[in-house]
Order: C-alpha cells, then sequence, then structure tokens
C-alpha cells in the first residue's frame, strides 16, 4: 500500500478523490486543505507520492512544487487542477512534476487516470532510485576495487579506474584516449595486442594471462589480465580487471630458487644429509653421506640400517628420547663408523617430519665431520692468543661500551695511560673518563648523523683528577640481525701534537706581533701585485687610514709612473726566483704625496700558493737631504 497526500482547497473533491484512490487498497490517501499545511506535514510524514490542486490561497501548486524540489525532496508530484493553459503546464513539467491532470468530467474514469499516473510515477521514482543506488554501487566497486580495472575500445583507454592511476603512475588525464600498451612492458605490448585483435575479431582466446607493467617511473610490476567483451556506448569493446602479482611472482621466483638452492645445498653441501624413515632406513641422502661412511654406490648405502653406522648403537634410544623430549637434536656429539670400522667424530642433528596426526613420517638429519672443525678451533684459538697478544701491546687506547654506554672492554693502554683499574672501569659509564661529560651527547649525534666520529677532540681524565688530551675516533658495534649493541673508541694520546701546536700557535702570535708592530712597511703581495697582507707601518707610510684599508688592493695604484717599469720587471725577477735585492722605487701615497722608498721582496708560500714578501723603508727625507743626484734605481745583490 502506497502512502499519498493529496492536496485541494476544496474539501469535497478532496473526500471524493480519497475514497476513489483508496477503493481498491492499493493507496492510504492523507489530505490537506493547502500547499502551506502540506509542507508541514512533509517535514515529519514521508508520502510515496504528492497529488496538489494548481490554484489554492496564499500557494499555488507550482510554488508548492518548487519548494519541495529547492529543499532536496524529489517524491513523485502530479499537478491535479482544473486550470488548462498550456503555460501552466510547461511549467509545472519544467518545474519537476512528474504528471499534469486536468480535473472535469465524469469522476470514475479520471481518478481511474489520476491512479494510473500515481502508479507510473512511483514506479519510475523507484526504478530511478534503483538505478541510481545501482550505478553507484557499480561506481563505489569499480573505484575502490583492489585491481585495475578498465575499458579499452578501438585500442584505447576510454574508461580507467583509481588503482589504474595507482599502478600505472599516470594521471588519469595521461590515460584516458590514450593507447593501453602505454603501460606495457616492450616486449609485451605485441603479445597484448594480437590477443586483443583476436578477441575483437570473434577468435577464442584465454582471457587470463601475465604480462609486465611499466609504470611512469620505469619500474617494472607484474600483473595478470582477466578480459571479457561488453558493449561500451553502444559500440564492441573490452572490460580489463588487471591484479598486480609482483609479491607473488617474486615469492613463486623465490619458492622455485628456494628449491633450486635446496637441490644444490642438497647435492654440494660438505656435511652429510639424509631422510630415513621411522624405523632407521634411509629413504634418501647426498654423495657426502656416501663418502662419509665409505659407500661405493648407493644401492649399498641404501642397504645399511641406520642404528649400525653409531660407533655406540644403544644411542639411537637416547636420540628418540631427546626428539621426543625437545621436538629436535641439534649438533650432538657423537662418534660415528665407516664400513672399514674407522671412527670419527661428529655433529649430528636431526629433525621429525611429521603426519597431520603427529606421528613422526621420516627424519631430516645432518652429519658433521668436525676434524677439520678441531683443527681450525685449535688455529682461532692460537689466533686468539696472538690478538690478546698484540691487544696488550697496543699503543692507541681502545675501549667498547654497550647501547647505554657502559664500559666493557678496555686495552691495557688505556689503563695504563689513565692509572684507572679493570674492575673500576668494566660496567661503569663512559663518561666516568670524561673530564666533560657533555662531550658524549656531542659525539652520539656526530654518530647517530654519520655513522662514526673522526679525530674529536676531547680530554680524559685520570684517576689522579689530571687530564690528558686524547683525539677519538669511534664507530657503531652491530650484532649480527643488524642491530646497535654498542660503540667501540680509539683514543690517541695527543699531548705531544698539542704542546707543538701550542708553540706553533705562540711562534705565530710573535710573529704577528713582530710585524704588526715594525718600524718598517711590510705588504705581502700575490703575483699579480694584489695586497694580500699588510701591516700597520704600510698604512702609516702610504698615508691610508689603516691596513684593511690596503687588502685587496693592487700595489701598482701607489707606484709612481716613473717607477711602474721597472716594478713590473723586478716582479718578473722575483717570480723566476731573482728575490732578496735592494731596490729603489717612487711611490705615491694616499694622499697624493710623492715617497722614496728602498724595497727588498722574497718569495714566500702564503696560505697555501705562492706570493711576494715585500719590505719597504721610506728614504725620502734622506734623498732629498743628502742626495739630490741620486740614481733613480739600484740594485745590490745580498744573500
Amino acid at each position: 500500500m502506497y502512502r499519498i497526500l493529496y492536496v485541494d482547497d476544496d474539501p469535497a473533491l478532496l473526500e471524493i478523490g480519497k475514497l476513489f484512490l483508496e477503493e481498491e487498497g492499493t493507496f492510504a490517501v492523507d489530505t490537506s486543505p493547502s500547499a502551506v499545511d502540506a509542507l508541514e506535514r512533509l517535514k515529519s510524514v514521508p508520502y510515496d507520492a504528492i497529488v496538489s490542486d494548481y490554484q489554492m490561497p496564499t500557494m499555488d501548486g507550482i510554488t508548492f512544487l518548487k519548494t519541495l524540489r529547492a529543499a532536496g525532496n524529489a517524491t513523485p508530484f502530479i499537478i491535479f487542477t482544473g486550470k488548462g493553459r498550456e503555460e501552466v503546464v510547461i511549467e509545472a513539467l519544467n518545474s519537476g512534476a512528474d504528471f499534469y491532470l486536468q480535473k472535469g468530467g465524469v469522476p470514475q474514469p479520471q481518478f481511474t487516470e489520476l491512479e494510473h499516473k500515481i502508479l507510473h510515477a512511483i514506479s519510475r521514482r523507484r526504478a530511478n532510485l534503483a538505478l541510481k543506488k545501482s550505478e553507484q554501487d557499480y561506481r563505489h566497486l569499480i573505484e575502490h576495487a583492489n585491481d585495475a580495472i578498465y575499458v579499452v575500445q578501438d585500442g584505447l583507454l576510454r574508461m580507467i579506474n583509481p588503482r589504474s592511476v595507482e599502478l600505472s603512475g599516470y594521471s588519469e588525464q595521461e590515460l584516458l584516449n590514450q593507447p593501453f600498451v602505454t603501460f606495457v612492458h616492450p616486449e609485451d605490448r605485441e603479445m597484448l595486442l594480437n590477443r586483443f585483435r583476436e578477441r575483437m575479431g570473434g577468435k577464442t582466446i584465454p582471457s587470463r594471462y601475465t604480462f609486465r607493467s611499466v609504470r611512469k617511473d620505469n619500474t617494472i610490476r607484474w600483473v595478470e589480465l582477466s578480459v571479457v567483451l561488453i558493449t561500451w556506448d553502444e559500440r564492441p569493446a573490452t572490460l580489463n580487471f588487471l591484479t598486480d602479482i609482483t609479491d607473488r611472482k617474486l615469492a613463486e621466483d623465490a619458492l622455485r630458487e628456494s628449491e633450486e638452492r635446496y637441490h644444490l645445498f642438497f647435492k654440494t653441501t660438505l656435511d652429510s644429509v639424509f631422510i630415513t624413515t621411522p624405523e632407521g632406513r634411509y629413504i634418501d641422502f647426498n654423495d657426502a653421506l656416501m663418502e662419509t661412511l665409505g659407500c661405493r654406490s648407493r644401492e649399498e648405502t641404501f642397504g645399511i640400517d641406520v642404528a649400525s653406522t653409531y660407533a655406540h648403537p644403544e644411542e639411537r634410544g637416547a636420540f628418540l628420547a631427546c626428539v621426543k623430549r625437545d621436538g629436535y637434536v641439534k649438533e650432538r656429539p657423537m662418534q660415528f663408523r665407516k664400513r672399514d670400522g674407522t671412527v670419527f667424530d661428529t655433529l649430528i642433528s636431526i629433525v621429525p617430519l611429521k603426519n597431520p596426526d603427529g606421528s613422526i613420517k621420516a627424519f631430516i638429519g645432518t652429519v658433521r665431520d668436525i676434524t677439520d672443525r678441531k683443527r681450525a678451533e685449535d688455529a682461532l684459538r692460537k689466533s686468539e692468543e696472538r690478538y690478546r697478544q698484540i691487544f696488550e701491546s697496543f699503543e692507541d687506547l681502545y675501549y667498547q661500551t654497550d647501547i647505554i654506554g657502559h664500559i666493557t672492554l678496555l686495552s691495557p693502554s688505556l689503563r695504563r695511560l689513565t692509572g684507572w683499574t679493570e674492575n673500576e672501569l668494566i660496567g661503569k659509564p663512559v663518561t666516568t673518563i670524561y673530564v666533560n661529560p657533555e662531550d658524549r651527547k656531542e659525539l652520539l649525534d656526530e654518530i647517530a648523523k654519520n655513522g662514526f666520529v673522526r679525530d674529536y677532540e676531547m680530554l680524559l681524565l685520570k684517576r689522579d683528577g689530571t687530564h690528558v688530551p686524547v683525539s677519538l675516533s669511534a664507530n657503531r658495534i652491530f650484532n649480527t640481525d643488524g642491530t646497535q649493541v654498542g660503540v667501540a673508541g680509539i683514543l690517541r694520546d695527543i699531548t705531544r701534537r698539542k704542546r707543538a701546536e701550542d708553540a706553533l700557535r705562540e711562534s705565530e702570535e710573535k710573529f704577528r706581533s713582530l710585524v704588526n708592530y715594525a718600524l718598517e712597511a711590510i705588504l705581502i703581495l700575490d703575483l699579480q701585485g694584489q695586497i694580500l697582507f699588510a701591516n700597520n707601518a704600510s698604512a702609516r707610510a702610504i698615508e691610508c687610514e689603516d691596513c684593511a684599508g690596503l687588502i685587496g688592493r693592487n700595489v701598482m695604484e701607489f707606484v709612481a709612473p716613473e717607477s711602474r717599469e721597472d716594478v713590473v720587471k723586478d716582479f718578473e725577477q722575483v717570480a723566476r726566483g731573482h728575490d732578496a735585492y735592494l731596490a729603489h722605487y717612487h711611490l705615491i701615497s694616499a694622499k697624493g704625496r710623492k715617497i722614496s722608498v728602498e724595497s727588498i721582496g722574497k718569495v714566500i708560500t702564503y696560505e697555501g700558493k705562492p706570493a711576494d714578501l715585500i719590505s719597504l723603508r721610506d728614504i725620502t727625507v734622506q734623498e732629498n737631504a743628502g742626495n739630490p743626484d741620486r740614481v733613480t734605481r739600484e740594485k745590490a745583490r745580498s744573500r
């Protein structure tokens, strides 16, 4: 039964309409005298359809309809009125009315027609809702599918889902209407194109196969394709479902490689590998077992009872008890006997293969001849003794800490230098021997950043409270599983180096003081004449405010025109190694005064590059006073 709201300002017509519509039991009809009242009802009561008059006071039927549609109410709406103007019909239908039915005539056929219109509107509404839901469900399925889904028509991509974008790395705009082989590996493209053509041509070919796809970033993925023929926009096309099987492919390859490795291991391992029945008869074994037992053929080996190869056959019972208790036997020392009676020492490991009911199906075991291992252990012991001797005599200071910074190992040289005993430091925080404990945080930050620390200078605390300058190089220590278990460091006593550095620094300070406070002007020039250094006397001689104003300027700016040719020649002489001779020039000071100077130049290395050290003496007064006729330039070699 459908629930109908009938709206009309004529009470008599409402009563007649309700009687007619409810007569067959298909409808339950609520009546309303106005559109305003009907809007209030619709706030709390849902209806399957609305039948409304057009001409009503306060609000007409079309305004009522527009109000509903503006609010998002899509309930089927039928205008049932006596008004018959064409413009009203058009406006009603344009506003969202499902049907327009004119009143008048015999009531029976008129309400029968209204009943048909209501049923048709409801049916159409429900069909539209079902279609919309179906389309939404389909769209949701396509958009949220784990597989890439796309439609190919005329060899081009006509529809793709988000997973296709994700799998290919291309955007939707880059894929749509492009050849579907855009993201197919070049070696697989011809195969896919041929199968597409054959399928579209009506041939029966496999609908599922694998190929390689190439993402936009050129990474290769293995995919499995499932294809069906469909009609898309009334033309033939294919619907394609693409599953990324890279992980499965890798797993299959890994399994195949694992099986191959197993067979290779079984055939080539130096250990004796065997499979036996629970009763102790051989099922399979490798050649190494034949050699270990001294058998001449596989047939001979198959005929041997396992217990008979034990030097002490009663040990089989102990083996079975161990398997029952622990589920396996691992590297148990045992003596074996060869076919010729020779007894040798081995390590044997056994694990059971079980049936679904828990009973033992077979035993898999390995036998290792440990003769060579014992020799290796002896060699290792000797090697460790040599390592201990080297460690004991190691001059550099070595230590190890655990992950929280507690000392786990320290060299005798470290104990000798600091005066600490092993018992006083093992298990103690490494900061115990730091003068500045905050150094450890800086060290750990540096190790975390670079994985190591090189030549980190710090102060080591001796037991008597004195300090030792050291240079630390440290690396992380890792376990076999890759987890960090601590830090190892080498400390080098740099006391002598620090003293040498202090002496050098003191010497340099003395030299700089001597130069800066010398009465003669001293300059350092590059080989092009650019001033790299100038002392205070240089600024006074050339009448600059300070020596910083000279740095970066070319000395030729201050050479008088009549001396420039001589200066250039002398630069060339110095560059060829002819230096340390006296020269006489005229300079022009920063204030424009002409100055006579004596100069000596010497080639030196300055900041890693060749340079010219120049010493200048102002002889203007002497020249003007006592030697007016002195030649402009003289040179005297000096040693």
